[in-house]
């Protein structure tokens, strides 16, 4: 797929769904290619924050809710939200991704993430949130 990031940022990358047992992972490889460099002030930043975020356990799956709001004077053609399960132990047991389309200057709007279940019990007061707006 693809991806971008912002200058002088951390960056995580889900790809969902995709079903792997961790113990089957002998080595994963990162391709860099066709990069379209542009200045940091062509390419800044979005206000984008997230509040409300409650995970539960439903069934064979996590449920992960919460709000995004656009901060910004401009629309945004998409958000893109990373949600990342955290085992009692504190280690990321299960992952998975959403995206909003459209988000109007100052919207703000419901977002759900369902993650596999995993076999760890999960900290749901602990759940990691990315949110990359574009």
């Amino acid at each position: 797929g693809n991806s971008f990031i912002y200058s002088r940022s951390i960056k995580t990358i889900v790809e969902a769904p995709v079903k792997i047992d961790a113990a089957n992972i002998g080595r994963i490889d990162l391709r860099i290619e066709d990069l379209n460099w542009r200045l940091a002030e062509e390419f800044s930043r979005p206000d984008v924050q997230y509040r409300a975020v409650k995970s539960e356990i439903a069934k064979d799956q996590i449920r992960v809710t919460g709000l995004v709001l656009n901060n910004n004077s401009f629309k945004l053609s998409a958000v893109n939200i990373t949600a990342v399960a955290l085992s009692k132990s504190g280690r990321e047991v299960a992952a998975s991704k959403t995206v909003l389309k459209d988000l109007d200057s100052f919207e703000e709007r419901a977002f759900t993430v369902i993650l596999p279940s995993a076999g760890d019990p999960i900290d749901t007061g602990a759940t990691l949130i990315f949110v990359d707006g574009f």
